[in-house]
């Protein structure tokens, strides 16, 4: 029983020095720097940890992505990938904001908060925003979410039911409760390019390609036509476009699922 429990334990460990040590860190240093610290220190520290010391359950080692038998150029299409990923799970939690009351309020207040980390005053805190998005917070995330407890829950659980808790706690740690559903369909489709892949890299450039188009590339181009990026679109608008990218994002999954298998043995689990 204490096994089934140990990747939730983790988690809930994680979790509590991240936002007591982000909130001290972001008390001392500017907003960026202090995320990325939090980052570095919470969730890659932590992971790294883990990896050296524990021993029942062990955590798998995260092979590189040359033994995972992956060419490199498969990376950038994974990252791409994210990028339709990100579009669908931006539509999907506009959808939930519209029909959910008092979210719109919240999904206000949440884009004001990302809007202060990404457009600060200064250029070079600009810069240390978009690499927190970009960079960090795939690297140090997929370290310890999908490097280190999927593969604890994978010991104990079905693969199925092992990358519908995964995806569950990723999408609480976020504490952003408009974006749990989106979140935790990401999580799972972070765990499930692991799972089948054997390898972390996947899961960092997918969710760098998530982060990239939602929190850097689409506000950009917002700002750039003079679009709000604090505004939700009507449900007249949603709808079709979530349709759409429903589709694609699924389509977009097989195809990777299916680029990978040329790379590495199937796993039957996920066959």
């Amino acid at each position: 029983m204490l096994d089934r429990l140990t990747p939730y334990i983790l988690f809930l460990l994680a979790s509590a020095l991240f936002i007591m040590f982000g909130g001290i860190a972001q008390s001392i240093f500017p907003l960026q720097i202090g995320l990325i610290i939090a980052e570095v220190a919470c969730m890659l520290g932590f992971a790294l940890f883990m990896q050296r010391s524990w021993r029942e359950p062990k955590p798998m080692r995260w092979p590189s992505w040359r033994r995972a038998g992956g060419p490199l150029w498969l990376l950038g299409v994974i990252f791409a990938a994210g990028a339709v990923f990100g579009l669908f799970a931006n539509l999907l939690g506009a959808l939930v904001t519209n029909l959910v009351p008092g979210f719109p309020e919240l999904a206000l207040e949440y884009a004001r908060n990302v809007k202060k980390l990404l457009e600060p005053d200064s250029t070079a805190l600009a810069i240390a925003g978009a690499v927190s998005v970009s960079i960090f917070a795939p690297l140090c995330e997929e370290a310890l979410f999908r490097g280190t407890l999927l593969p604890m829950q994978r010991e104990n659980e079905p693969l199925f039911v092992a990358l519908m808790l995964n995806g569950v706690i990723f999408a609480l740690i976020h504490l952003n409760p408009i974006a749990m559903l989106p979140l935790f369909i990401l999580g799972m489709i972070l765990a499930s390019l692991t799972a089948r892949s054997n390898s972390i890299w996947p899961a960092i450039a997918c969710h760098a390609g998530i982060n990239t188009c939602n929190g850097v590339i689409i506000p950009a181009i917002m700002r750039y036509q003079g679009v709000d990026v604090t505004a939700n679109p009507p449900l007249s608008q949603i709808l079709p476009a979530l349709a759409v990218f429903t589709l694609l994002a699924a389509l977009t999954l097989r195809g990777l699922f299916k680029l990978l298998d040329r790379f590495e043995p199937t796993h039957p689990e996920l066959a």
